[in-house]
């Protein structure tokens, strides 16, 4: 039996969201905290020659004070070249030179060298800092050393993780390298005199002997107890741990202090992932000293007011532009009114939703966590009518400047009902959270609160909670067990 092949047209009605390119660009702005936007900003001022510096609203902040005169500089050239050769910079100023629009008289803005503003937004831009492995790569560097060891430690240093340490067997690095072993442990051990002090580490403990090694004044007692006892030392067994050591108890005590002082990640400290930037708020709470209320504004910070250059849009308008240049001009043009849309956007986002929380959150600003009420951010979607994905995306790594201390944006929201807590519409998470940490700070140390006993305290102060939710919470807080938490006099 023979097959028929046929071929047949069908039409197909169908709906499809999809997102342009100011749609992208607004969503990546409104997820950005302000730290990372400066940056942004500070890169676009950089590459893109169409925006600058609004200088009419930069002169009402005292910090950019703007002062025209005569001595200034020319309106930086555009390179319109793939490769941004040089050329395009002659070719240009040729072409600005018969530029015979309306603008023939036109003179670009010029500011005094020492005041420009795109520069100062590029200059008071943070830096993002050096990785970990840079900053090691250029200690490195400084050893006297053969090649073969130079090569074996920059792979071992290109191989530690973000805390600084080496997840890697020494004996696998020999085996997926062409090294010996007696090259890859000396080069190991030099690394580990690099700074900060405990990189190269395989271990918690290893990390802290090195440390203790390099401390020009370490607790005589610390070496001994991480090195010999270190099982019993994190098992908080101090009683016998002191008479392993025969040592008196205050004479430990000052032990655990000294080691808590060294630093158990300290590749932490170098790197450009914002989970370890600095913080700097989005939004400023103040109180309104003629009122109860509290007045909430959005912190600037580094971030200039933007536009785009009057000179190059209407170079962009005119018809004597060539046809490559206009071209290039137009494609700046929209992404610097995509960004300075996108920003407006953020701002005006931002400002509703902070707003609604500290309408919401109001008795925060008196009494602390404690009093924060339940909020979800579907609740502040409804009311300003945006989705709750954009509440998402505006809250994510934003902070705000309270009266009370710098707060995650997103410590103001909890679920409406706390799974184990009795009456839990009324009472958010962090408050209930808060009250815990409260009563465990409270507690006698040498008798530290089980978590049963943690329940009956907390039912006490009018939350009914349940054992297996205040063991989560004491998680979440970072709080160890009763037995952990016990200290010895």
């Amino acid at each position: 039996m023979a097959m028929e092949l046929q071929l047949t047209g069908q039409l197909k009605q169908e709906l499809q969201m999809k997102l342009t390119p100011a749609m992208l660009q607004s969503m990546e702005v409104l997820q950005m905290p302000l730290m990372a936007l400066e940056q942004k900003v500070a890169s676009e001022l950089s590459s893109n020659p169409v925006l600058e510096v609004d200088s009419a609203e930069s002169v009402d902040a005292p910090e950019e004070v703007l002062e025209q005169t005569e001595d200034s500089f020319d309106e930086k050239e555009l390179d319109v070249s793939p490769d941004n050769t040089s050329d395009s910079f002659e070719r240009l100023d040729s072409l600005s030179g018969d530029f015979d629009g309306d603008e023939e008289n036109y003179v670009p803005a010029k500011y005094d060298s020492d005041e420009d503003p795109k520069m100062d937004a590029l200059q008071n831009t943070a830096d993002s800092g050096i990785s970990l492995q840079e900053h090691l790569l250029d200690q490195w560097r400084l050893f006297n050393i053969d090649s073969e060891t130079f090569l074996a430690g920059e792979y071992i240093i290109r191989s530690l993780d973000e805390r600084g340490y080496l997840n890697t067997e020494l004996e696998e690095i020999e085996d997926s390298t062409e090294f010996s072993s007696e090259i890859i442990q000396n080069a190991h051990e030099l690394i580990k005199q690099l700074e900060p002090a405990g990189v190269g580490a395989r271990s918690i403990r290893e990390c802290l002997l090195i440390q203790i090694e390099q401390d020009d004044s370490p607790n005589p007692l610390a070496e001994k107890a991480v090195r010999e006892h270190y099982d019993m030392l994190i098992a908080n067994h101090l009683p016998e741990l002191a008479r392993k050591l025969g040592c008196e108890m205050d004479e430990l005590q000052e032990v655990i202090k000294y080691l808590s002082h060294l630093d158990t990640s300290p590749g932490l400290l170098f790197g450009q992932e914002m989970d370890n930037a600095p913080i700097k708020a989005d939004i400023i709470v103040e109180e309104d000293p003629e009122s109860d209320d509290y007045i909430v504004r959005l912190a600037s910070g580094a971030l200039p007011p933007l536009n785009v250059s009057e000179y190059y849009e209407k170079m962009a308008a005119d018809k004597n532009t060539p046809s490559e240049t206009k071209k290039y001009l137009q494609e700046n043009l929209r992404s610097a009114r995509w960004l300075i849309e996108a920003i407006a956007q953020r701002r005006e986002t931002l400002l509703k939703i902070a707003a609604y929380i500290v309408k919401k959150q109001k008795d925060f600003f008196v009494k602390g966590r404690i009093a924060l009420v339940p909020l979800s951010m579907q609740e502040i979607a409804d009311y300003i009518g945006v989705h709750i994905a954009t509440v998402s995306r505006a809250v994510s790594g934003k902070y705000a400047m309270c009266p009370n201390g710098i707060v995650p944006l997103r410590d103001f929201f909890s679920s409406g009902r706390l799974e184990g807590v009795e009456d839990g519409e009324s009472k958010g998470a962090e408050s209930v959270k808060e009250v815990l940490k409260q009563v465990i700070e409270q507690e006698d140390k040498a008798k530290p609160f089980s978590d049963k006993k943690l329940c009956e305290e907390m039912e006490k102060k009018g939350i009914k909670i349940a054992r297996r939710t205040v063991a989560k919470y004491r998680d979440q807080l970072a709080i160890p067990s009763a037995k952990m938490r016990k200290q010895y006099k």
